[in-house]
């Protein structure tokens, strides 16, 4: 199957819904999707599952490739998937959003917002740095378990 672009994609999606029911539509939607979809997951050894959606509505659902390399697990529409340090991202923005309608400051600490916190950081460490990744707390991965990471708790590298 010949590659597609994403302005081919659109245009042969647009001239799908030409002249058609909604039902009509809907149908030549999803296989111009599934098309699309399917060229490029093979063109580029997709693994993973693509849901698009319209109106709540499933267009289209395919899953390809492994879930979990190690165990050749593959990937299936109902596959759960770690999104690891993606939530950094998203944590940012909603952060973000809060101070931008004032209800947070960049370089208030975390003891302004959480003043029982018990971490011996709270009082130095700000929201600017949390986010930044600069407040000097321990990595997830120097900690050997969750009681040592509750041990550890608010303090940064250098109350050690």
């Amino acid at each position: 199957m010949p590659s597609l672009t994403k302005a081919a994609f659109a245009a042969c999606f647009s001239l799908c819904l030409i002249a058609a029911s909604p039902a009509e539509a809907e149908g030549r939607a999803s296989e111009v999707i599934r098309a699309f979809v399917e060229s490029r997951a093979a063109q580029t050894d997709l693994s993973g599952t693509i849901l698009v959606t319209e109106d709540g509505r499933a267009l289209y659902v395919g899953s390809f490739g492994l879930a979990e390399r190690t165990f050749e697990t593959p990937a299936k529409a109902d596959t759960r998937y770690p999104i690891a340090s993606i939530t950094k991202l998203f944590t940012a923005v909603m952060v973000l959003q809060l101070v931008e309608s004032g209800k947070l400051r960049l370089d208030a600490t975390l003891a302004t917002y959480y003043p029982d916190y018990p971490g011996g950081g709270a009082g130095r460490v700000t929201i600017r740095q949390l986010l930044n990744h600069t407040s000097g707390l321990a990595q997830f991965d120097t900690v050997g378990s969750y009681q040592e990471a509750l041990r550890a708790d608010c303090r940064t590298i250098s109350d050690r």
